[in-house]
Protein backbone atom coordinates (compact mmCIF):
# COMPACT_ATOMS: atom_id res chain seq x y z
CA UNK A 1 0.00 0.00 0.00
CA UNK A 2 0.81 3.61 -0.75
CA UNK A 3 -0.60 7.12 -0.10
CA UNK A 4 -1.14 9.35 -2.85
CA UNK A 5 2.10 11.27 -4.14
CA UNK A 6 4.21 9.06 -2.10
CA UNK A 7 7.43 8.24 -4.41
CA UNK A 8 7.74 4.67 -5.11
CA UNK A 9 10.94 2.89 -6.77
CA UNK A 10 9.74 -0.75 -8.80
CA UNK A 11 12.46 -2.62 -9.61
CA UNK A 12 11.50 -5.58 -12.09
CA UNK A 13 13.98 -8.01 -13.10
CA UNK A 14 13.68 -10.59 -15.58
CA UNK A 15 14.24 -14.05 -14.74
CA UNK A 16 15.88 -16.83 -16.86
CA UNK A 17 18.08 -17.96 -20.08
CA UNK A 18 15.22 -18.54 -22.22
CA UNK A 19 15.16 -16.70 -25.58
CA UNK A 20 11.28 -16.58 -26.15
CA UNK A 21 11.64 -13.09 -25.84
CA UNK A 22 11.73 -10.24 -23.72
CA UNK A 23 9.47 -9.77 -20.60
CA UNK A 24 7.81 -6.97 -20.27
CA UNK A 25 6.99 -4.92 -17.43
CA UNK A 26 4.05 -2.75 -17.28
CA UNK A 27 2.33 -0.43 -14.27
CA UNK A 28 -1.03 0.26 -15.41
CA UNK A 29 -1.84 3.85 -15.70
CA UNK A 30 1.56 4.77 -13.89
CA UNK A 31 4.66 5.89 -16.14
CA UNK A 32 8.44 6.34 -15.83
CA UNK A 33 11.40 7.36 -17.19
CA UNK A 34 13.07 4.85 -19.43
CA UNK A 35 16.59 5.69 -17.83
CA UNK A 36 15.73 7.82 -14.88
CA UNK A 37 19.54 8.17 -14.61
CA UNK A 38 19.77 9.69 -18.83
CA UNK A 39 18.93 13.35 -18.98
CA UNK A 40 16.21 13.84 -21.80
CA UNK A 41 15.58 9.86 -21.78
CA UNK A 42 12.22 8.99 -22.64
CA UNK A 43 8.75 8.43 -21.03
CA UNK A 44 7.42 4.83 -21.19
CA UNK A 45 4.54 2.94 -19.04
CA UNK A 46 5.83 -0.49 -20.57
CA UNK A 47 9.42 -1.59 -20.71
CA UNK A 48 10.82 -4.89 -22.48
CA UNK A 49 13.22 -6.72 -20.14
CA UNK A 50 15.85 -9.51 -21.90
CA UNK A 51 16.77 -12.25 -19.61
CA UNK A 52 18.50 -11.11 -16.22
CA UNK A 53 17.81 -7.68 -16.81
CA UNK A 54 16.49 -5.24 -14.50
CA UNK A 55 15.69 -1.82 -14.76
CA UNK A 56 14.72 0.95 -12.24
CA UNK A 57 11.36 2.36 -12.28
CA UNK A 58 10.37 5.68 -10.86
CA UNK A 59 7.12 6.03 -11.31
CA UNK A 60 6.68 10.22 -12.26
CA UNK A 61 4.30 11.74 -9.77
CA UNK A 62 4.91 8.66 -7.76
CA UNK A 63 1.97 6.52 -6.12
CA UNK A 64 -1.03 7.78 -8.65
CA UNK A 65 0.82 8.86 -10.80
CA UNK A 66 0.84 12.82 -12.01
CA UNK A 67 -2.93 13.27 -11.06
CA UNK A 68 -2.56 11.09 -7.78
CA UNK A 69 -4.99 8.19 -8.44
CA UNK A 70 -6.53 6.73 -5.63
CA UNK A 71 -7.01 2.45 -6.11
CA UNK A 72 -5.04 -0.45 -7.14
CA UNK A 73 -2.53 -0.16 -9.84
CA UNK A 74 -1.64 -3.84 -11.63
CA UNK A 75 1.80 -4.21 -12.33
CA UNK A 76 3.86 -7.01 -13.80
CA UNK A 77 4.48 -9.11 -17.01
CA UNK A 78 2.61 -8.28 -19.63
CA UNK A 79 2.68 -11.45 -21.27
CA UNK A 80 -0.55 -13.84 -20.25
CA UNK A 81 1.44 -16.73 -19.56
CA UNK A 82 3.61 -14.89 -17.05
CA UNK A 83 1.11 -12.78 -15.39
CA UNK A 84 -1.16 -16.29 -15.04
CA UNK A 85 2.23 -17.96 -13.18
CA UNK A 86 2.01 -15.07 -11.08
CA UNK A 87 4.59 -12.67 -12.63
CA UNK A 88 2.33 -9.47 -11.40
CA UNK A 89 1.10 -7.94 -8.38
CA UNK A 90 -1.40 -4.82 -7.25
CA UNK A 91 0.03 -1.70 -6.02
CA UNK A 92 -2.86 -0.34 -3.65
CA UNK A 93 -2.84 3.41 -3.58
CA UNK A 94 -4.87 5.34 -0.24
CA UNK A 95 -5.69 8.88 -0.34
CA UNK A 96 -4.08 11.11 1.53
CA UNK A 97 -5.07 11.37 5.44
CA UNK A 98 -7.64 14.26 5.44
CA UNK A 99 -7.42 14.15 9.20
CA UNK A 100 -5.71 16.99 11.40
CA UNK A 101 -6.25 16.35 14.41
CA UNK A 102 -3.53 16.31 17.12
CA UNK A 103 -5.53 14.01 19.45
CA UNK A 104 -2.92 11.46 21.14
CA UNK A 105 -2.85 8.02 19.84
CA UNK A 106 -4.36 5.72 22.82
CA UNK A 107 -3.36 2.10 23.18
CA UNK A 108 -6.55 -0.37 23.11
CA UNK A 109 -7.08 0.04 26.80
CA UNK A 110 -7.05 3.86 26.82
CA UNK A 111 -3.60 4.39 28.52
CA UNK A 112 -1.61 6.86 26.12
CA UNK A 113 0.88 6.60 24.13
CA UNK A 114 4.54 7.54 25.08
Amino acid sequence: DAIAWDGIVWWPVALGRRTDGCNRCRGSALSWLRDPYQAGSQEVAEQGLAPYQGVDVHVIGGAGGRGSQTGDFFYGDNRRPFTEGGMWGILRVLPKPSCTSTAPVRLLDGAAWS
